[in-house]
């Protein structure tokens, strides 16, 4: 059985969506977490109301406080379907529940919280997901029909495409430059009728699906990166423990790029919260698996800033120099917009 997991933080109107793509999923079998990263929007409540009022979903148990293997969370709610015989549309999902966090842990630390419960309550795979998707009514099964194919692929990603583009590729896979410790992503289409696309150097981590035996092998992803690199950090560490990551071509969602960081595509469209992750991260991931690279990453940071004062971005390149003068915790104003 497949655990599908989605991560939501201030972003009510996006998990909508994601949701109603998931209830319209076929050929795949799945239960469902949506895992509230402590938004400060009531997010927890507007996800119900979408639930109840566009599949008659319904809470039937509530615990104030969760049992040990929810992690951190401070209510875990069952929902049940709608009574047989009620116009209400069926979905997919067999089992559904809300989970919401104590603090705001990062896209990896809410994620993990639910696969390490996931793990204890026996299921086989898991498919982490970003809440601003609408996966294709398919992507699960294409996904499945990957992983089927050799036990060692994983992490497994599916293809992204633009959100107001969808016939426009978006992203195929990760390619990771080290030297400078930042990805880029791939955007053509590779001259095969192959069904996966493998080696990559990183699937991108909106869409992200890991089998039993790749987590109890791997682990989980590294909460300590918070947002961004974690999953570069994961097929790092999958790749050196004798996995594939790879891609499922035929898996497909739309994507709305940067809804949860404030940080649309572009460089010059970065938030401050991005801008202070991505730097703090290209020098987390280059120490912990090519050290003798740090010296010329810390380096590049200074390219980081030059660009940034050169186009009078004087705050962001701020935060650059805050990350290069050895601070890693985000700035007192930053902790507190995110709940650090």
């Amino acid at each position: 059985m497949i655990l599908v997991v989605v991560v939501n933080w201030n972003g009510a109107r996006h998990t909508a969506t994601c949701l109603d793509s998931l209830a319209r999923q076929q050929g795949a079998r799945f239960d469902l977490v949506v895992c509230d990263n402590a938004s400060h929007d009531d997010s927890p409540q507007a996800i119900l109301a979408h639930l109840q009022a566009q599949w008659g979903w319904r809470v039937t148990a509530h615990a104030e406080t969760a049992s040990p293997a929810a992690g951190d969370a401070t209510s875990v709610q069952a929902l049940a379907p709608p009574p047989s015989g009620t116009a209400a549309p069926q979905s997919a999902w067999g089992r559904l529940w809300l989970w919401t966090l104590a603090r705001n842990r990062g896209y990896a630390g809410g994620a993990n919280a639910v696969l390490r419960w996931g793990m204890q309550a026996g299921y086989d795979a898991f498919w982490v997901l970003n809440n601003d998707l609408s996966l294709a009514p398919d992507a699960l099964a294409q996904v499945c029909a990957v992983a089927a194919q050799d036990e060692r692929f994983g992490p497994i990603g599916s293809v992204l495409m633009h959100w107001n583009d969808p016939d426009r590729l978006q992203a195929l896979a990760g390619r990771y430059h080290r030297l400078i410790a930042t990805g880029s992503h791939l955007t053509a289409w590779p001259a095969t009728s192959s069904a996966v696309l493998t080696p990559v150097d990183y699937p991108v981590g909106a869409c992200l699906y890991a089998s039993r035996h790749l987590l109890e092998r791997v682990g989980p992803m590294d909460e300590r990166y918070f947002l961004y690199y974690e999953e570069i950090d994961w097929a790092e560490r999958a790749r050196r423990a004798g996995f594939r990551p790879a891609v499922a071509l035929r898996s497909r969602a739309r994507h709305r790029e940067g809804a949860s960081t404030g940080s649309p595509q572009g460089v010059r469209n970065k938030s401050l919260l991005s801008e202070h992750f991505g730097a703090v991260n290209r020098l987390r991931v280059t120490r912990r698996f090519w050290p003798w690279l740090w010296p010329l990453v810390w380096a590049s940071l200074g390219l980081v800033v030059a660009d940034r004062l050169l186009h009078a971005e004087w705050a962001r390149a701020g935060v650059v120099l805050r990350v290069m003068a050895g601070r890693r915790a985000p700035p007192p104003a930053m902790a507190r917009q995110i709940g650090w």
